[in-house]
């Protein structure tokens, strides 16, 4: 198969973009706050039991809310670099047209489908969705996550009624790594799908 310069350039563009996903600065940062505020609560939690004094205590519940913070954060942080790349990938590789919406998920996924890339069959996609659902609920949820039918099913929230520490923490590094993968298989697909229209 011959592919012209032009075609060459897209997807090395798109590669590209792609690769961009996974140098995410905002998660090492926020890594960097938790495990600070991790020595610290250590420290703070040493001085309470010498002292007995209850406004240490306090101290450690306020960086213990700090650091629940920082994991919500970083999973809203997850999914929106996500839903840019899918949105931005999407541009590059196809000419938009008036039928062609991003506003929300199923939209997304109803114009990826027109060019013939169904994303639920992509490697990670139950992952990208977990992350869109957990995100979801911080972003609009009265309470920080009140866990309800849409994240109950995910496996770190099932005995929760509000996620912790550990729970948040366990959700990001379960689907994390599968959401690169997600990104990599949906870049891998719009390529193919791009030299499969240089075929027809």
């Amino acid at each position: 198969m011959i592919i012209s310069s032009e075609l060459k350039a897209k997807i090395n563009d798109l590669y590209y973009m792609s690769n961009i996903y996974e140098i995410n600065s905002f998660n090492r940062m926020a890594d960097r706050m938790v495990k600070e505020l991790q020595e610290e609560i250590g420290l703070k939690r040493k001085e309470a039991e010498k002292s007995k004094d209850k406004l240490r205590y306090f101290e450690i519940d306020f960086k213990k809310e700090s650091i629940q913070t920082i994991l919500e954060l970083k999973i809203i942080n997850e999914y929106r670099c996500l839903e840019v790349l899918l949105k931005s990938l999407f541009s590059k590789a196809y000419i938009l047209t008036e039928k062609d919406s991003f506003s929300d998920w199923p939209s997304l996924c109803k114009t990826i489908k027109r060019r013939g890339v169904v994303l639920s069959e992509v490697n990670g996609y139950k992952e990208a969705y977990e992350l869109k659902q957990v995100n979801n609920c911080l972003k609009h949820s009265n309470k920080l996550l009140n866990i309800n039918n849409r994240t109950k099913h995910i496996y770190e929230f099932r005995k929760a009624n509000k996620p912790d520490e550990n729970s948040l923490t366990h959700f990001y590094q379960r689907v994390q790594p599968k959401v690169l993968v997600f990104v990599k298989c949906f870049t891998d697909k719009i390529v193919e799908n791009l030299k499969q229209q240089v075929i027809r």
